[in-house]
């Protein structure tokens, strides 16, 4: 699938923000082109739909796909998964390897708020099995 997907929230006092989120084919676009044009092109799309779009007093244009550290990545669903393959890889190895990351909390995938809370899911786990998770001052690291 590809397209842009707009979200919005009625905001009852202060700015009002429109977020959209660009997927698919329509990345290659993204990647390829100036935060201007992806701002016209978004403009557009919504002028086609409604009367009275106004320019926006300020945009924001993320470049995910441009970052060399995540390369636009986080997990998503495949044709035929379901929520269960999010548990699949939240299992642990034997109550002792734990896995944490957006791709393992299935209420709140693709998020940091996700990755946060499987974070917190998971240091759980450890200190209810009683192992101990040592205060960050007290980690020694073998220099080399």
């Amino acid at each position: 699938s590809s397209g842009i997907n707009a979200e919005y929230g009625e905001v009852k006092e202060g700015p009002h923000v429109l977020m959209s989120i660009v997927t698919g084919e329509a990345l290659e676009f993204r990647n390829n082109t100036s935060d201007l044009n992806v701002l016209k092109s978004c403009l557009q799309l919504l002028r086609n739909m409604f009367d009275d779009v106004p320019d926006p007093e300020d945009f924001w244009v993320t470049s995910w796909g441009r970052d060399r550290f995540s390369m636009m990545s986080y997990s998503y669903m495949a044709i035929g998964s379901s929520g269960k393959d999010y548990d699949h890889l939240a299992a642990d190895v034997e109550e002792k390897v734990f896995f944490a990351g957006e791709a393992t909390n299935r209420r709140f995938p693709q998020t940091v708020t996700g990755a946060y809370l499987s974070g917190i899911r998971e240091a759980c786990k450890i200190v209810e099995r009683g192992y101990s998770i040592p205060e960050y001052g007290d980690m020694k690291m073998d220099e080399k």
